[in-house]
């Protein structure tokens, strides 16, 4: 709440940098927004994000909304580590595998 009038305006925003064989049907090049609250928002005309892809990017969300809160650096070589999600079992796992990215953008 700290610093929700300086970034009213942007988005937190997931995006996919790789997909193989994802059952939620999750591509490259897929982004999910979320606001400064961090609710997830509805896409235009598109899909919403897969349960098992959010469960394993919400701590990166988190972190980056402490960021906000704080004032402090948005960009880390943390955030550009990607982050996988895929279960337990077969070598993709039981829903295939994908890497995410998490960013601040202005809306």
């Amino acid at each position: 709440l700290r610093s929700i009038e300086k970034f009213k305006d942007h988005h937190i925003v997931i995006k996919v940098v790789s997909s193989e064989a994802c059952i939620a049907g999750h591509k490259e090049g897929d982004e999910f927004h979320l606001d400064a609250f961090g609710r997830v928002l509805q896409p235009e005309g598109g899909e919403g994000i897969c349960i098992m892809a959010l469960n394993k990017i919400w701590w990166r969300v988190m972190l980056m909304m402490e960021r906000m809160a704080e004032g402090g650096e948005l960009e880390s070589k943390l955030f550009d580590l990607p982050m996988n999600c895929y279960g337990a079992g077969l070598p993709l796992g039981a829903c295939g595998e994908i890497m995410m990215k998490v960013e601040v953008r202005k809306a």
